[in-house]
């Protein structure tokens, strides 16, 4: 058993403290006393104005003496700059219409850049996106080869007619058929047909033809083409977001066309950028606070700590942080019926905050009311008698009991 003793008057095995000191009736209370104040802790923010804290710590209070007054606890502002706020880029925008409708044409889309502000770093990347589109073939209409050279003229006079054709090339892709006749004719040969004399005399005497020289009959009755006509456009939607750059859209109907006609030229659908003013970006929460002392010395209890919302994080687009304010954790969970041999093994049971408590040191039902310091030693939980005689430091990690 390794001891260390405060007072050298207190000689004695810790057997003797134990069981004869403390058995004395005239234990004196001790009031608390402050330490100096540490090192102001680091703040808790580079920016836009933070807390800095220090702490300091009480010795005792003992045996019913009164606590240190005052808090242990003292903050100041710091890093009071605002904070440099890097550029944040919006939302891809929906993709142009294609520049063409066939053959492979270009479509384009963009972003904008919300900042930066404060110094912060402009967005990385281009504002502006492209693609290919519209790669299917595009329609050919037909187009007419060249004529043939004429036939030969079916009379060799007196009026007869000759024939000639072309092809058409194409359509291809949905296109247009050739316009117009694969076959022309003409008449040839008109001139009058040599013959006998007599047969011209009769032919100058006889009688006038019966009937018309000319003659009609209907043709190409079927409906003209009708090119499409546009209706008036829609009135324009609302906007698609509230803030960060959207798009607002409007659109038409072409009426037609009908047989074969041309369609309506234009788009049928247009689009205005809209709702361009930079969305809110939730706060920074700044560090936690300290955790409270629990609610109950022993058998459960609560304590909680806290953190602020920084609502200049981004500046004028601060919005409240997300997440809760205050954080609950359980603590003392331990049983009041447990009297271990020293603070160590209360710390191990789950004890945080300082305090007095009871201990049996030799386990023997011999009770002994200390002060348990979870602080010094870097918290491993020091277990501080008090006596008329003797004023003891047991380190309780080198405490042991044989």
């Amino acid at each position: 058993m390794k001891i260390q003793y405060a007072n050298p008057k207190c000689i004695n095995p810790i057997e003797k403290c134990f069981k004869c000191e403390f058995k004395k009736t005239n234990i004196f209370s001790v009031d608390g006393v402050w330490n100096e104040w540490m090192e102001w802790e680091s703040c808790s923010v580079s920016c836009a104005g933070g807390i800095q804290l220090r702490h300091r710590t009480c010795i005792g209070p003992f045996h019913g003496g009164k606590n240190c007054s005052d808090s242990n606890e003292d903050d100041r502002t710091c890093n009071t700059h605002p904070c440099p706020v890097d550029g944040k880029f919006t939302d891809w925008s929906d993709w142009y219409t294609c520049d063409v409708s066939c053959g492979g044409g270009i479509q384009w889309r963009n972003r904008s850049c919300i900042g930066p502000f404060h110094g912060g770093a402009q967005c990385d990347g281009s504002y502006k996106d492209n693609r290919t589109c519209n790669v299917n073939p595009c329609p050919v209409d037909g187009i007419w080869n060249e004529w043939s050279t004429w036939d030969e003229c079916s009379v060799s006079c007196g009026g007869g007619s000759q024939f000639r054709s072309r092809s058409c090339v194409g359509p291809f892709n949905g296109g247009y058929p050739c316009a117009g006749s694969n076959n022309g004719t003409q008449t040839c040969n008109i001139f009058k047909c040599p013959g006998i004399h007599h047969v011209t005399v009769l032919t100058l005497t006889g009688e006038d033809c019966k009937g018309s020289e000319k003659g009609k009959k209907r043709c190409n009755s079927h409906d003209c083409p009708v090119d499409g006509v546009w209706k008036d456009w829609s009135a324009w939607s609302g906007c698609s977001v509230t803030c960060g750059g959207g798009y607002s859209n409007r659109s038409r109907i072409c009426d037609g066309p009908y047989y074969n006609g041309k369609e309506c030229e234009g788009n049928s659908t247009e689009r205005l950028v809209c709702g361009t003013d930079p969305c809110p970006i939730p706060g920074e929460w700044l560090e936690w606070t300290s955790w409270s002392r629990c609610s109950k010395s022993c058998g459960g209890g609560t304590r909680y700590r806290s953190h602020e919302c920084n609502m200049t994080s981004y500046g004028d687009l601060t919005a409240p942080c997300l997440g809760n304010q205050t954080q609950y954790a359980d603590c003392h969970t331990f049983s009041c019926d447990s009297y271990p041999r020293h603070c160590t093994d209360l710390k191990n049971l789950g004890m945080v905050d300082s305090g007095h408590a009871e201990i049996d040191p030799e386990q023997r039902n011999e009770k002994l009311m200390v002060y348990c310091d979870m602080e010094a030693q870097n918290g491993i939980g020091v277990t501080i008698v008090a006596t008329h005689i003797c004023f003891v430091y047991l380190l309780c990690q080198e405490l042991s009991i044989v």
